[in-house]
């Protein structure tokens, strides 16, 4: 047998380390893509009583379901439809107490919010508009609310039905996102249309479009109807979404970095 004289034994564990090292990067999972934030991200309202932004109504319900507020007897109007996710990070292990939020349109294409210029449509008093909820100890989280309606962008771009998503937690970088259907009906311009042109809406968004092919399947959602033993109405929807964050980079473990410097 040959040994090569430069492969030291202490090489060969840098190697292997090295080895070891670039195959946990391989098999890491790709965060989740970052989307513009868009203009109509809600304002807490301030502990000193100032103004709120009219993106939020004052009496806002703090919860996971948007298909009803508090000081409303009625429910929103559309199709209803059940956003459970999961968030996870790199090594693909969950993340728990991660601060979810999400804001959108009501089924009319239109945000509750002073400077969307939308004024064509009508806002739904029943609906909530905004939502948050936390993740559990296996990174789960879930949302009842409605699609959202299409709405034109400019005269050349009608953006299709989506969610606004932010995710935060201690130790990750904060994600903003955006969550898109397939398979539903959506409104647009007093009508209803189907999911077949949901498709092509989809594939002519700029913001969506811009997102790598790798990196669309976790916030692109096929729509379900529940199962039977799910606790889902029967004419509601359910879309799954797979949230990876990105962890924040911290000095390296001293051990392992004075091994491999030896």
């Amino acid at each position: 047998m040959t040994t090569r004289p430069d492969v030291s034994r202490r090489n060969m564990l840098k190697l292997s380390l090295g080895g070891l090292l670039a195959a946990g990067v391989a098999r890491a999972a790709e965060p989740t893509a970052q989307q513009t934030q868009g203009p109509f991200h809600p304002l807490a309202r301030r502990a000193n009583g100032s103004t709120v932004d009219l993106r939020i109504q004052r009496w806002i319900d703090q919860d996971s379901d948007l298909t009803f507020v508090d000081d409303s007897p009625g429910t929103a109007y559309g199709q209803q439809v059940y956003l459970e996710g999961v968030v996870r990070d790199e090594a693909e292990q969950p993340v728990e107490g991660a601060q979810v939020e999400i804001w959108q349109a009501c089924v009319s294409g239109r945000y509750n919010h002073r400077n969307d210029p939308n004024d064509r449509e009508w806002l739904d008093p029943n609906f909530q508009y905004w939502g948050k909820a936390t993740t559990d100890a296996e990174g789960k989280f879930m949302f009842r609310t409605v699609v959202p309606g299409a709405y034109r962008a400019s005269d050349t771009w009608i953006r299709p039905p989506h969610v606004h998503m932010k995710i935060a937690r201690r130790g990750y970088r904060e994600l903003t996102t955006q969550l898109y259907f397939e398979g539903v009906e959506f409104y647009y311009g007093r009508r209803f249309w189907p999911a077949s042109v949901l498709t092509q809406l989809n594939a002519a968004d700029g913001i969506l479009q811009g997102v790598p092919v790798s990196n669309r399947d976790g916030i692109v959602a096929q729509a379900r109807e529940p199962e039977a033993d799910e606790p889902f109405e029967a004419d509601s929807r359910v879309c799954s979404y797979d949230l990876v964050l990105e962890r924040v980079q911290t000095t390296a473990d001293p051990a392992l970095s004075s091994l491999l410097s030896r």
